[in-house]
């Protein structure tokens, strides 16, 4: 078991450094040029080939960048449709969350777009195998990253400094499903073209998810320096004291 998911683990640690490099630091933004667009060869999917010349003409999304032997890991189809359920699931929990303790009125805003475009994705991803999507050692360890990220945003003393720390883990989150669509779930899914064509529109909702946060964060922040240092005496947004909870991927 241990040899069998060592270069998963491996795969997942690659992807967070490709997130921490696209998560910039407040101080620091990120570099979003996309990179030129090498569709996986021999990928003839109409579906696929529809989104990456929508996304082209439209501008609305980068289109995936997937040299030969860049690949990182492989899934089964089942896998890969449990990895983006259970993801889409614990996104829709933070941003319920979010909606508690944000005072931020564009932070709202964003935790309600959140919800609304997951829970679609849910929708979708619900359609496709049904009973046959199981947990996989490679979700589990996702689930257990996020619930660390909602251990430290219950943390956050007042509203300020959850907003900012909601939406930096959100860049983070982005960024890594990204690298990880572009690396491991899409090459994986080269035979399944439908399951592909969902995924395609997954990732588009991921790079507008995270063009979106990059800007937020910012004005976040300096929505925070102008106002100085928040009175925690007063308690931050919603009740200090609501908890989050994860509930595991089945």
């Amino acid at each position: 078991m241990t040899g069998k998911n060592a270069p998963r683990r491996v795969c997942l640690a690659a992807f967070a450094l490709f997130a921490t490099s696209c998560a910039p630091s407040p101080d620091r933004p990120a570099d979003l040029t996309p990179a030129p667009a090498e569709p996986p060869s021999g990928d003839t999917n109409a579906a696929g080939a529809n989104a990456s010349g929508g996304e082209a003409a439209g501008g609305s999304a980068a289109t995936p960048a997937i040299p030969a032997g860049e690949t990182l890991a492989t899934f089964t189809e089942s896998e890969v449709v449990g990895i983006m359920t259970v993801t889409s699931s614990d996104t829709i929990d933070l941003a319920s969350f979010a909606q508690l303790r944000a005072e931020n009125s564009e932070v709202k805003a964003f935790a309600e777009r959140m919800i609304a475009d997951h829970t679609r994705a849910l929708g979708r991803l619900a359609g496709l195998l049904g009973p046959l999507a199981g947990p996989d050692p490679t979700s589990a360890l996702m689930q257990r990253e996020e619930q660390v990220v909602a251990h430290d945003l219950q943390l956050q003393p007042d509203a300020a400094g959850f907003e900012l720390a909601y939406m930096t883990a959100q860049i983070a989150a982005e960024a890594r499903m990204i690298a990880m669509l572009d690396r491991s779930l899409l090459p994986s899914l080269a035979a399944a073209r439908s399951t592909r064509a969902i995924l395609l529109e997954a990732r588009s909702m991921y790079v507008a998810h995270l063009v979106k946060a990059l800007d937020l964060q910012q004005r976040v922040l300096r929505s925070a320096m102008t106002a100085g240092t928040p009175d925690t005496a007063g308690g931050g947004g919603g009740d200090p004291g609501s908890s989050l909870r994860i509930t595991p991927h089945k």
